[in-house]
């Protein structure tokens, strides 16, 4: 069974040493019990299996179709693969970090932004934050800085042969150690096809080899591109907001997508009103957490981003934010 009403502390998150009683994991999914994500087994040598491979978006960087044999030459053995893997996103090296809303005006942003900013002022190292740029980007709006990318504009332009040829950094410093890649809304960002997977990989993976932590807004998953960033972090974090419609929606959402095997996921619930959600809405959490393996977080109200920025914002929401980057930033 999900928490107890009784046993859920809405609004009051405790240390990094006390998480238990913060996160609220499932009896399958306790604590260090997330294990990574497995490959999906190579798909067989037909060039029919390829074909359909290729339409359906899952093969990963790096994968080449082998040529068949000959007429009159003999068969490839079984035990050869008919598709050579590279390089793709190590589940166990530094977090790749999917913030992804299960409705409208869920507050994806925000936490997205805070937990970077949260992550770079505790890290020795860089943290990079970004979304998927299209009509849907919010980040540069909420941070009133621009860089001279997004994630979806340096896949196109990677692709164009244009990506930073004359030394442009595709981001910009925030802070010491906070890097933001993110653009004003712009349709041309938008990104599709199996070509773009490959090069989003890419630059997921460079991302995660040169950063700490890298945070991606994936907005409510409507890109093809968001959708896709989501299915191979190494983390989700669920945002949803804490009335009942809107657990109901988080409840489904998540259920429907999954992306099971991530390291660890969570469900922040981001409330605009004092108190905890209401007894229907704890129901719906808490079933949502024991159905779904996602560790249950609820935050008090952070305030507006925009008016009050990071720093401020970032000190309301300071315990929630130690308890997610407590499991994250391991």
């Amino acid at each position: 069974m999900g928490p107890d009403e009784a046993d859920l502390d809405y609004g009051t998150l405790t240390a990094e040493s006390d998480l238990d009683e913060a996160l609220y994991d499932t009896p399958e999914h306790d604590g260090d019990a997330f294990e990574p994500n497995e490959q999906d087994p190579l798909p067989s040598s037909s060039e029919e299996d390829l074909i359909d491979q290729s339409e359906d978006d899952s093969l990963v960087e790096g994968q080449d179709v082998q040529p068949g044999p000959e007429p009159g030459e003999p068969d490839v053995p079984d035990s050869a693969p008919a598709i050579q893997t590279t390089r793709t996103i190590d589940p166990q090296g530094a977090p790749v970090v999917a913030v992804c809303g299960t409705g409208g005006a869920a507050g994806t942003t925000t936490v997205a932004a805070l937990l970077a900013f949260a992550a770079s002022e505790s890290s020795k190292g860089p943290v990079l934050l970004t979304d998927l740029g299209g009509p849907s980007a919010s980040l540069a709006a909420y941070l009133g800085k621009e860089a001279n990318h997004s994630l979806g504009s340096a896949v196109n332009a990677h692709r164009a042969g244009v990506f930073a040829v004359n030394g442009d950094k595709p981001f910009m410093n925030i802070s010491k150690r906070l890097r933001v890649m993110a653009k004003g809304p712009d349709a041309l960002d938008q990104t599709t096809g199996y070509e773009d997977d490959l090069v989003l990989r890419d630059l997921l993976i460079h991302a995660q080899e040169d950063h700490l932590a890298t945070f991606v807004d994936c907005g409510r998953l409507e890109l093809d591109a968001e959708r896709r960033v989501a299915a191979c972090a190494t983390h989700i974090v669920w945002v949803s907001g804490a009335r009942t419609s809107q657990a109901r929606q988080a409840r489904a959402k998540i259920a429907g997508l999954g992306f099971q095997g991530s390291r660890s996921s969570f469900l922040v619930v981001h409330s605009d009103r004092p108190g905890p959600p209401d007894l229907e809405a704890q129901r719906e959490f808490g079933v949502t957490a024991e159905e779904t393996g996602v560790a249950l977080v609820v935050a008090p109200p952070a305030g507006d981003l925009v008016e009050q920025g990071l720093e401020v914002t970032a000190r309301r929401v300071d315990q929630v934010l130690t308890a997610c980057l407590g499991r994250i930033l391991r």
